[in-house]
């Protein structure tokens, strides 16, 4: 992942293998690696953990360079070019991300999740934000809309109700008068 967070961007630069988690080259098609923009939330919980590495990132160095003064062996961080990693880690593993959401979710309350479920929760939440099935091609970088649709889509159950008051909404229907029990023409839910 690449972020240009002075623009409110986030670009895939790998890929993840799903049998060993490991970042092999770029993306498999150009439409995968292209940019994407994020709610101004996730960029500010993003730019706070970027400044959160980066004073880790510091006091690692100088903590390693005392270490070195002591004749220790010990390395400065090494800048990986990812967002998510620490003085002793290379970034993202499957152990490493398992352990972390696993202890996330159990602090609030929320059973296991694993990538898939995330990025069926995302397709639902655009969708329930009011993205239609382009949105969320585009955002989970599908190569159709057929795909997303088949794959990725479920309704919660209070946009489903609001898709059926607002489809009912459009139909016209005779109603009667409020003041007189007259029926009128009209519109439902007007």
């Amino acid at each position: 992942m690449n972020t240009g967070l002075g623009r409110g961007l986030i670009t895939t630069t790998g890929e993840f293998v799903v049998d060993s988690w490991e970042v092999r080259g770029a993306p498999k098609t150009d439409w995968s690696a292209a940019a994407i923009a994020p709610d101004s939330r996730t960029l500010a919980v993003l730019r706070a953990h970027l400044e959160r590495q980066a004073a880790e990132r510091e006091e690692w160095n100088r903590h390693a360079a005392e270490e070195r003064a002591k004749g220790k062996d010990t390395p400065d961080w090494v800048d990986t070019g990812k967002e998510f990693t620490d003085a002793d880690s290379p970034g993202c593993t499957r152990r490493r991300s398992a352990k972390s959401s696993g202890a996330s979710t159990r602090r609030v309350g929320l059973p296991p999740t694993n990538l898939r479920d995330l990025r069926h929760c995302a397709a639902t939440l655009i969708h329930a934000g009011g993205g239609d099935l382009r949105a969320i091609k585009e955002a989970l970088r599908h190569g159709t809309v057929q795909l997303a649709s088949d794959t990725y889509t479920s309704l919660l159950e209070e946009v489903d109700r609001e898709i059926a008051e607002r489809a009912a909404a459009v139909v016209p229907r005779a109603r009667r008068s409020e003041e007189n029990g007259v029926r009128e023409r009209g519109r439902s839910g007007g």
